[in-house]
């Protein structure tokens, strides 16, 4: 989405980190590696880039005209200049095969990603892929579970698509298969129409965070917000 020019996206960096001590992830597509590197030096600290998948042959069929070589020379250009890498790809698009997803995983890795973002495909109305079924819950779990043993110190979510197939009891799986973190959605109720990627999307409530032991009371949810803080600067300064 072009509608935001590298102009917009670096004044918004600059505020955003003028107003609030934030580790700000940048999730824009491929708008050119310069983009990104100028958005690095206006504060930009991490990327959410996933790429899908690496079979050439699919990613072509999802992008025509577009080149899954220029995706993975985004990723190594961004972890060349310093980003915290959160990427990834999806589980059970047309043609995959688990020989795919195991190459996807070993993609990942040599790509640098410190944060891994797997999750099953969800179909959505009004796009080529709507009458496609819906990737695995059970597989997602495996990539996770493999990833997780291939990468031991990754920050791993439970996607917001596993919640979506599986609801509350996602999350408890993929927290037991490997994900050690949470997604929660605080976009303002008004607002969440505006990024609608598929329907259903799980909107878990955040008082759920207790279950899972992340924190109890407001000086433990200090120390965990430290603590996350400390780890992502320690990370991005290497």
């Amino acid at each position: 989405d072009f509608y935001d020019t590298d102009d917009m996206l670096i004044n918004m960096i600059r505020r955003i980190k003028a107003s609030c001590k934030v580790f700000l992830f940048i999730s824009a597509g491929e708008r050119g590696i310069e983009s990104y590197r100028k958005m690095k030096k206006a504060g930009a600290s991490g990327v959410l880039f996933r790429f899908e998948t690496s079979n050439e042959k699919i990613y072509n069929t999802l992008h025509p005209g577009q080149s899954l070589h220029e995706r993975l020379a985004h990723l190594a250009a961004m972890k060349e200049m310093g980003y915290y890498i959160a990427s990834g790809f999806l589980i059970g698009l047309p043609g995959q095969t688990v020989e795919d997803l195991a190459n996807d995983i070993l993609t990942m890795k040599e790509y640098g990603a410190r944060m891994v973002t797997v999750g099953p495909f969800v179909p959505a109305e009004g796009t080529p892929l709507a009458g496609h079924r819906a990737g695995d819950p059970a597989m997602a779990l495996k990539v996770t579970a493999v990833s997780r043993l291939l990468m031991p110190t990754a920050k791993i979510p439970v996607t917001t698509a596993l919640e979506t197939l599986s609801t509350e009891e996602g999350r408890r799986q993929g927290l037991r298969s490997g994900a050690n973190s949470l997604m929660f959605n605080l976009t303002p109720e008004k607002y969440r129409g505006d990024y609608k990627i598929y329907p259903n999307k799980y909107h878990g409530k955040e008082a759920m965070w207790e279950k899972y032991g992340l924190y109890k009371e407001e000086l433990s949810y200090k120390m965990l917000e430290r603590k996350m803080f400390e780890a992502f600067e320690e990370r991005s300064n290497e």
